[in-house]
């Protein structure tokens, strides 16, 4: 028989046989003190104590993180076989209504160790019950006569209660089992297929920063000589020296664009820095419009350590989107609160928030509410990345009285 696919079976089973042996004490008790039947304890109370001492060394297996546990599953279940056969022997063997327990391992073993473990189980279990129809000790009223038939009768039904309830519990445990697996792998393969998307948009904004890089570094350098060569020749032409520095600064947000666009580097060394400078970096990143309309809501003084310009960056991101969002002149408000480790991100605009049918593709590429030629839809993904890398996350919900708040929550280092 081959070993027990999972430590969930192992467990399992060790919290059944508990079960078992309370079950068991108990049923002996009750025929013994309700029913008079008698009860041979000498003999019979064996078997129990040979369980509860198995139990035992499978627990100590268990803590100590044993793999023996696991392959000696199978094995187990044989013994418990045999140990209720036993006990049935001393109680009435087949007239024992008790007996339909020999079912149940086969019954475990068919959703725990497999086909083949499964119909050997139940082979052990039929010749148990052949041996015990002929062999056994009869069941006797304490003054010696035989069980009235009302009782055996009230056996046959407890039996048949508690043998159903304890497949009933073990399979429902092992579908539920089955179906948190399930979801897990399903979690991973959405997991897998976002990481695929990320690193397929990053390698697009790598390799477009690489190719435009050179162009654009010719273009700057060529404007800027045009622009000494008419101020050296004395020039009078006010719109060609104008129209040139316009070629220069429209290339530099052509560089900050493509920088934007490439994924956030969280390898390097996390900075200490304090969220007042967080908020001056935050504000140069700024039109000189903008900044006026953004509000920051955090304690100036308050030091985390996180990757600064990553960090930095991902705020920018979603403050311009709240400011694109929003009506001018309408405020954005940017608060952070430290919360057990993590600090908590959040921008909130008074724009018209998301439509309800967005919010279930939150940082997918590509998918923006902006107009054509306003933006790509990269901003949120690469925020949502960023989060992604440092194991922590981004949502968005409607804001009371209007607008869309985003939550950046963020793991805070320690400090070495």
């Amino acid at each position: 028989m081959t070993p027990a696919p999972s430590s969930f079976s192992a467990d399992a089973l060790v919290r059944l046989r508990w079960v078992a042996v309370l079950g068991q004490l108990g049923a002996l008790f009750v025929a013994w003190r309700q029913f008079d039947v008698a009860i041979p304890w000498g003999a019979v109370l064996v078997f129990p104590a040979v369980t509860v001492l198995t139990n035992i060394l499978l627990v100590a297996l268990r803590r100590a993180g044993s793999g023996l546990i696991n392959a000696a599953v199978p094995h187990v279940m044989v013994w418990d076989t045999l140990l209720l056969a036993g006990l049935l022997y001393w109680t009435g063997g087949t007239q024992n209504p008790f007996a339909l327990f020999l079912l149940v391992n086969a019954v475990l073993a068919a959703v725990t160790l497999g086909r083949v473990a499964a119909w050997l189980l139940l082979g052990l279990g039929l010749a148990c019950m052949m041996f015990l129809f002929t062999h056994h000790h009869p069941l006797r009223t304490v003054q010696g006569g035989p069980l009235p038939g009302q009782v055996l009768g009230v056996g046959r039904i407890t039996s048949f209660v508690l043998v159903s309830g304890t497949l009933i519990h073990f399979v429902q445990r092992l579908l539920r089992q089955l179906q948190a697996e399930t979801d897990e792998r399903r979690r991973t393969h959405l997991r897998l297929e976002e990481e695929r998307r990320f690193h397929a948009v990053a390698t697009l904004a790598a390799g477009a920063a690489h190719e435009m890089g050179t162009p654009l570094s010719t273009i700057a350098l060529v404007s800027r000589e045009l622009e000494l060569e008419l101020e050296a020749t004395g020039a009078e032409d006010a719109d060609l020296v104008q129209m040139s520095r316009t070629i220069r600064q429209e290339v530099e947000r052509c560089r900050a664009i493509l920088e934007r666009l490439r994924p956030p580097d969280t390898s390097g060394a996390r900075e200490s820095f304090t969220l007042e400078e967080l908020e001056a970096s935050l504000a140069a990143s700024l039109g000189t419009d903008d900044r006026g309309r953004v509000r920051f809501h955090w304690a100036p003084k308050q030091t985390v350590l996180l990757p600064k310009d990553a960090v930095r960056e991902a705020l920018a991101n979603l403050v311009r989107n709240a400011l694109q969002a929003a009506p001018v002149p309408s405020i954005v408000d940017i608060s952070a609160t430290a919360e057990a480790g993590r600090i908590r991100f959040e921008v909130r605009d008074h724009g018209p928030g998301l439509p309800a049918g967005m919010r279930h593709h939150l940082g997918e590429p590509f998918v923006t509410t902006k107009s054509p030629g306003q933006g790509m839809g990269l901003g949120l993904h690469l925020v949502r990345l960023l989060a992604h890398q440092m194991g922590g996350n981004l949502t968005a919900t409607p804001a009371d009285g209007g607008g869309e708040r985003f939550v950046l929550v963020l793991p805070v280092g320690e400090r070495g």
